[in-house]
């Protein structure tokens, strides 16, 4: 008999960001990253943890957000959906000083 065993690789902060990064704010046209709405990545032995925020505490991008985040991230980690959670907070506000200064300067900020 041949037994399978599938070990999923330990993902580091960093790869989780570059995951984030692939996401576009549909209004804005730029990343989440860049945007400076992820605050926090945890990443644990069985699950990823985002703290973000949102431009403006009533944005209606909140759902697509969430979904979006879960299965992007999700797919690219090997993950369940519900392994990867995401938490919404507004403290602090988000600010266009949150924002890369890459993306700054594009803008002209």
């Amino acid at each position: 008999m041949v037994v399978l065993l599938l070990v999923k690789k330990m993902i580091s902060e960093s790869e989780v960001k570059k995951i984030l990064s692939t996401i576009l704010d549909p209004e804005l046209g730029h990343n989440i990253v860049d945007l400076g709405l992820i605050y926090k990545i945890n990443v644990e032995s069985d699950k990823i943890i985002i703290l973000m925020t949102l431009t403006t505490p009533g944005c209606p991008l909140s759902g697509y957000f969430h979904h979006t985040i879960q299965t992007q991230v999700a797919a690219a980690t090997g993950l369940d959906p519900d392994q990867v959670e995401i938490n919404l907070t507004f403290d602090p506000p988000w600010s266009p000083e949150a924002m890369s200064e890459e993306l700054r300067l594009e803008l002209g900020i």
